[in-house]
C-alpha cells in the first residue's frame, strides 16, 4: 500500500510539473509571436463587432489592408486570412469567429480552385492549440482526428504538436524576446515587404491536374448555408496573381473555376475575379508570383474596395 501511495504521489507530481512546463511554453509562444497572438485572440476569444470579415489564405492575409478598405467603404473590417489555409480551415475560421462575435454584415471569401485542395487539412495546426477554449476549434480538431479528449485531460500532450522552430521561439518568448518582422500590421493584415519578383515572365511548367478533396464543394456549401442562416451577405473573390500563374499551371483550373462560378450563381453570390486585372501583369506589385508586396496590397485593396461598393448589393 505504501508503494502504491508513493507511486501515485510521483505520478501526480510529474503531471503537475509537466502541466506547468506546458503552460510556461504556451506563455512564451504567445509572447514571442505577439502579432499572431493578437489576431488569433481577436478572432477566437474576443467579441468585437465588425462589418466585414475577410477569410482566405495568405493571399488574403498579405493582400487586403483593412485600413485602406475601411477608408473607402466607411465600414469596419478585419483580416482573418490564414497562412496556407484551404476550404476546410476557412470553414473552421468562420464557425469559430461566430462563436463569440456578432454576425458581420459581410463575409468576403477568397475562394479559388487551389483553395479546394486539402492534401494538408491544416497548414500550421499548432497555431490553434492555445485557443481550444473556442468550442468550434475544439470540435473541428476532433473531426480532423486530433486526440482532443486527451488534450483536455492532459494539455501538456499538445506540446508534441509543436515543431522545433516553435519550441525554440517559445524559449525566446520566456526570455522576453519577440518576433521582429519589420512589417506593418493592422486589423489582421500583415504587409509583405517591398521586394519584387525578378523575372517579368517566369517560366510556367504545367504540373497537370490540381487535385481537390471530394467534400470540398460540400464544405463550401456549408459555409454558404451558415452565412444565409446568419443573414450574412457572402461575397466571393479571386485575388490578384502574377500572369495567371495557377491557371497556366493546372490543366483543370478553368473547369474548377467554372464549378465555383456555377455555385456562386446558384446561390446569388457576387464573384469578384481579380486574377486578370491590369496590375497582374506588373511585377512591381508582386513579392512572388502568388503574393503581392506592400505596394501591391495597397493597390489591390483599393480595387477590391471599389468593386465591393459597386457590386455588394
Amino acid at each position: 500500500m505504501h508503494y502504491l501511495k508513493r507511486s501515485l504521489y510521483i505520478l501526480i507530481c510529474l503531471y503537475v510539473i509537466s502541466l506547468l512546463m506546458y503552460y510556461a511554453f504556451e506563455k512564451g509562444y504567445k509572447y514571442y509571436f505577439v502579432d499572431k497572438t493578437k489576431r488569433m485572440t481577436e478572432l477566437f476569444e474576443k467579441s468585437t463587432d465588425y462589418d466585414v470579415i475577410f477569410i482566405g489564405s495568405s493571399r488574403v492575409h498579405l493582400h487586403v489592408n483593412p485600413k485602406i478598405f475601411d477608408s473607402i467603404t466607411h465600414l469596419r473590417s478585419y483580416n482573418a486570412g490564414m497562412e496556407g489555409a484551404n476550404i476546410s480551415e476557412y470553414k473552421m475560421v468562420l464557425d469559430a469567429y461566430l462563436v463569440n462575435h456578432p454576425s458581420p454584415k459581410y463575409i468576403v471569401l477568397n475562394i479559388e480552385p487551389v483553395s479546394l485542395n486539402m492534401d494538408r487539412i491544416l497548414f500550421h495546426p499548432s497555431d490553434y492549440f492555445p485557443y481550444f477554449s473556442n468550442k468550434q476549434i475544439e470540435c473541428s480538431f476532433s473531426n480532423y482526428g486530433y486526440p482532443v479528449f486527451l488534450y483536455n485531460c492532459f494539455p501538456q500532450l499538445k506540446f508534441t504538436g509543436f515543431d522545433d522552430y516553435d519550441k525554440g521561439n517559445s524559449i525566446k518568448g520566456l526570455l522576453k524576446k519577440q518576433e521582429s518582422t519589420n512589417e506593418y500590421s493592422y486589423q489582421g493584415f500583415l504587409s509583405n515587404g517591398m521586394d519584387t519578383i525578378i523575372d517579368a515572365k517566369p517560366e510556367i511548367a504545367s504540373t497537370g491536374i490540381l487535385s481537390i478533396a471530394e467534400n470540398s464543394f460540400s464544405i463550401l456549401q456549408e459555409m454558404i448555408d451558415t452565412c444565409r442562416h446568419k443573414n450574412i451577405k457572402l461575397i466571393f473573390t479571386h485575388s490578384a496573381e502574377y500572369m495567371q500563374i495557377n491557371e497556366k499551371k493546372y490543366s483543370n483550373y478553368e473547369s474548377l473555376m467554372d464549378s465555383l462560378l456555377t455555385i456562386s450563381k446558384a446561390n446569388n453570390i457576387v464573384y469578384l475575379r481579380h486574377d486578370t486585372i491590369g496590375m497582374c501583369t506588373q511585377k512591381k506589385y508582386f513579392k512572388n508570383v502568388g503574393h503581392l508586396n506592400k505596394s501591391g496590397a495597397d493597390t489591390y485593396t483599393k480595387v477590391l474596395a471599389d468593386d465591393f461598393l459597386l457590386k455588394r448589393n
